[in-house]
């Protein structure tokens, strides 16, 4: 059955072509073209709807709620989905202990230049200075939309490279800034701000820069000024009894050479942990395009045993969510996960991996802790380097 699909389709294979050379035309036929200049850094403020900010209380509460018996599928908070949870959509505010800091886009010509996007479908990328404390870590992660018609997904790396803090690249091909990059959190349209356990706060870049991926869709028919922001709140890491890190699991193989044609396909990764002790997983981020309907993750004991199922759930574009295990799932040494995605390719055309709405993505961000003891070095055409597949 067709599901209807909120974006322009075309051939993916001319969007790819579109991309690669820097500049997607809108349904008219135009396009923007590429702009390639770089901001000068800067230390100054910029205007409040468009600078890095942050808000300062005192003590979020660190109890860890009870923890179930055995590992399966719970909500982070009362309901059948955290994104159903009231106010799971606002903007963050920090809880008593909590800073909570945002990262607006901005021109290349300045911080107190305000961004436009033009029509079509492009990537930027703004390198931001990192605002917060050494020992801080992360509780939640969210977004702060001030228009939500052109945005479509974010991915946020800590950056080592000597990036310049507020340089903008704008129209690139590659949605990774460096084979350095890290993946520690991503937004996408639809999801709700994400919270992690109250035990468990998220591992945070300390040197180079904070690098904001901005995925970018306008058939608004008309430029559009912009100043989204993503908001991350953070505690000092005394607060908080585990670090996790975000592991990206799934897999970039998706039929590469013909691509998946129309009908129902699924494909898998499976990442072993070859660590030296357990590794625990409390929350998964799945992720694909336009046309996933389901992600599934499996656990694979090394002894002899049966398959564990750890998560069935159907996946919509339109309503994005995340899954948070009732008690951390364990991953002793030499057990695996199999992390699926399920696709109905109701369009015309073979889908490929790729970047465009028009392409698919298999990725399923798992917050792992100790933090970065999964990554097993597997590489990615995006250039992250914490995947495990």
């Amino acid at each position: 059955m067709s599901r209807a699909k909120t974006l322009v389709h075309r051939d993916p294979r001319l969007l790819f072509a579109c991309l690669v050379l820097a500049g997607c035309a809108d349904s008219h036929g135009q396009s923007d073209g590429p702009v390639g200049a770089i901001a000068e850094p800067t230390t100054e403020p910029a205007a409040e709807a468009a600078s890095e900010s942050t808000v300062e209380v005192a003590a979020e509460p660190t109890d860890a709620a009870p923890a179930s018996p055995k590992p399966g599928f719970a909500p982070a908070v009362a309901g059948d989905d955290p994104c159903s949870a009231p106010g799971a959509f606002e903007p963050l505010q920090p809880f008593p202990g909590e800073t909570c800091y945002d990262f607006v886009p901005h021109a290349p010509e300045g911080v107190d230049v305000p961004f436009e996007q033009g029509q079509g479908e492009a990537y930027h990328v703004w390198n931001h200075a990192i605002p917060w404390a050494e020992d801080a870590v992360a509780t939640r992660f969210g977004a702060v939309l001030d228009d939500a018609d052109v945005n479509y997904q974010w991915y946020v790396f800590g950056s080592p490279k000597g990036n310049e803090a507020e340089a903008v690249s704008m129209y690139v091909t590659n949605t990774t800034p460096g084979p350095d990059a890290t993946l520690f959190a991503h937004w996408a349209r639809s999801r709700c701000n994400v919270e992690l356990p109250k035990s468990v706060g998220l591992q945070l870049p300390h040197e180079g820069t904070v690098v904001v991926v901005r995925h970018m869709v306008n058939y608004t028919g008309e430029s559009r000024l912009d100043a989204s922001a993503l908001r991350i709140c953070t505690v000092p890491r005394t607060s908080r009894s585990q670090v996790a890190s975000m592991t990206v699991l799934g897999t970039e193989s998706l039929n590469p050479i013909e691509g998946f044609p129309p009908g129902l396909h699924t494909f898998s990764g499976t990442c072993t942990n070859r660590a030296l002790d357990a590794v625990e997983i409390s929350l998964v981020i799945p992720h694909m395009h336009e046309y996933g309907i389901r992600t599934q993750l499996e656990l694979l004991p090394r002894q002899e045993g049966p398959p564990q199922q750890l998560l069935s759930s159907a996946f919509d574009p339109a309503a994005r969510s995340y899954h948070v295990f009732d008690a951390p799932v364990v991953l002793g040494v030499g057990d695996s996960l199999v992390a699926s995605c399920s696709y109905d390719n109701d369009s015309e055309y073979n889908l490929y991996f790729g970047e465009s709405v028009v392409m698919e993505q298999c990725y399923v961000y798992a917050l792992t802790s100790p933090a970065r003891a999964l990554e097993d070095g597997s590489l990615s055409l995006l250039g992250m380097n914490n995947a495990c597949w």
